[in-house]
């Protein structure tokens, strides 16, 4: 498929070196993460998502972890489409430098654990693994395993959408 949106081949920082603007070079897409996250200290301005979704017909589940600058918010979701089963656990805390997201996506680990909840998110090269345990509301307890696996040459969608120089969205 052709577009006309620049394809973006070396790492780029997202902002420009006052963290607030967007850098004309980080305009544009890319088959990998090579977007790096430089963005300011500015209080409810930017938004840091982590989010999966698996989905099968018999199943589904989600989990997400977010630094939203002001708390920081991880979660997980299931559904059993056979039985019409539901649960999972979302958990808020406080944000601060223990609840953050690496510069560049799956650059490092993601953890937190908080009120019988536990999140574990790391990437190596055979994928993306997450150990996750939290308490159902009817108090038994979840846990899940899960490997999505990364094949050899597997590439993804990494863009960034400009409103203006200071509003914008970068989605791998």
């Amino acid at each position: 498929m052709t577009t006309h949106e620049r394809e973006i081949t070396d790492s780029v920082e997202l902002c420009s070196p006052n963290g607030v603007t967007l850098n004309p070079l980080a305009k544009g897409w890319s088959r990998f993460p090579l977007h790096r996250d430089n963005l300011g200290e500015y209080q409810q301005r930017n938004k840091r998502w982590d989010y999966w979704a698996v989905l099968s017909r018999d199943f589904t589940i989600s989990s997400v972890f977010a630094d939203i600058d002001v708390f920081g918010l991880a979660d997980v979701y299931w559904a059993d489409f056979r039985s019409g089963a539901s649960g999972g656990q979302a958990i808020l805390v406080a944000s601060d430098d223990s609840f953050s997201l690496p510069p560049v996506v799956g650059g490092a680990p993601l953890r937190v654990t908080h009120d019988g909840f536990s999140m574990s998110i790391h990437d190596d090269d055979s994928g993306t693994h997450f150990a996750i345990t939290w308490r159902e509301p009817d108090g038994r307890e979840g846990e899940l395993v899960m490997r999505v696996d990364n094949p050899v040459g597997h590439e993804s969608l990494n863009v960034v959408i400009p409103w203006d120089d200071e509003v914008f969205n970068f989605t791998s």
